[in-house]
C-alpha cells in the first residue's frame, strides 16, 4: 500500500498509521519505507545492470573484431601469391580490397538478415511488459 504524506506532518502521520495498523492487524508487521530511498535503490540496481551489459558488449565486440582480423589475416597469408599476381597484372588497390572483403561482406549480410528478425522479436517481448509501450514493426 502506498500513502502520500506531506513532509511537515510526516512523523505525526506515520505514528497514527502505526497505531491504526497495530489495532487492525496485531499479528502482521508494518514495514514503512520511503519512496525516494526505494527509487534510489532501484536506480542503483539498474545502473549496475547497465554497466554490466555495457562491459559485456564491449568485451564481445573486441573478441569479434579480433576473430575477424585473425580470419582475414589467415586468408591473406594463405593467398599472398594470388594477390601479388593480381597486383602485378594491374589490379587496383580498390579491386584487391573488393576481392579480399567480398566473402566477409556476404557473411555479414547473412548474419544481418538473421539478426534483425530475432532482435525485433526479443525487443517486442521485452516491450510487452510495459503498460505504456510502442510497437516495433518490420518496416
Amino acid at each position: 500500500m502506498s500513502i502520500r504524506v506531506k513532509s511537515k506532518t510526516s512523523n505525526k502521520t506515520l505514528n497514527i498509521i502505526r497505531e491504526e495498523w497495530a489495532k487492525t492487524y496485531p499479528i502482521s508487521l508494518l514495514e514503512i519505507t520511503n519512496m525516494r530511498d526505494y527509487q534510489k535503490f532501484k536506480s542503483k540496481k539498474e545502473i549496475y545492470f547497465t554497466k554490466f551489459v555495457l562491459w559485456f558488449s564491449v568485451i564481445m565486440l573486441i573478441l569479434s573484431f579480433y576473430g575477424t582480423f585473425a580470419i582475414s589475416h589467415i586468408e591473406t597469408v594463405n593467398n599472398r601469391k594470388n594477390y601479388a599476381i593480381r597486383k602485378v597484372l594491374g589490379c587496383s588497390t580498390r579491386g584487391l580490397f573488393i576481392v579480399l572483403s567480398k566473402k566477409y561482406f556476404i557473411i555479414l549480410f547473412i548474419a544481418f538478415v538473421f539478426a534483425i528478425p530475432v532482435s525485433i522479436y526479443w525487443i517486442n517481448l521485452w516491450l510487452s511488459n510495459f503498460s505504456k509501450r510502442i510497437e516495433i514493426s518490420w518496416m
